[in-house]
């Protein structure tokens, strides 16, 4: 009894990992991309009238490239790994129903251009681990 009480004890106080407060960055083939955890929201303060009871997790991403070519970018291009194992991507249906002016939209960003806006993940119980972009090469972003 006593062992399982201090197995108990031991995972009441695991602590769950806290996110950067600040741009945690990645580059492959001079493309670099940051990423912030800005939180989370109730999906129908993001879009009203939205019922699921889902929540929202929201990211701040800057994106630079220094790569020398030409790169097509696209909210669809991500997608988060979840502390469980689980691979949540960019929910199109509910990525065009956010009327955020700063919400990171499909552009082609030139050498030597650097872009900025936010991605939103539909988020469960899970803890988001990275973000990954997988695009005209793969990079992933570790939070913590």
């Amino acid at each position: 009894m006593a062992k399982l009480l201090a197995l108990l004890i031991s995972f009441l106080s695991f602590a769950l990992p806290e996110y950067a407060n600040s741009f945690t960055c990645n580059t492959e083939k001079g493309i670099t991309i940051c990423v912030s955890f800005v939180g989370q929201s109730p999906i129908s303060s993001i879009i009203p009238g939205e019922t699921t009871p889902l929540k929202i997790g929201i990211f701040h991403v800057k994106i630079e490239n220094r790569s020398g070519e030409v790169i097509t970018l696209s909210p669809f291009d991500f997608y988060c790994s979840t502390l469980l194992g689980n691979a949540i991507l960019v929910d199109e249906a509910l990525y065009n129903k956010i009327n955020w002016q700063a919400k990171l939209e499909k552009k082609e960003l030139p050498p030597g251009g650097s872009v900025e806006g936010y991605l939103f993940f539909p988020i469960l119980k899970d803890i988001v681990r990275s973000i990954v972009y997988r695009g005209s090469v793969i990079i992933e972003i570790r939070l913590f």
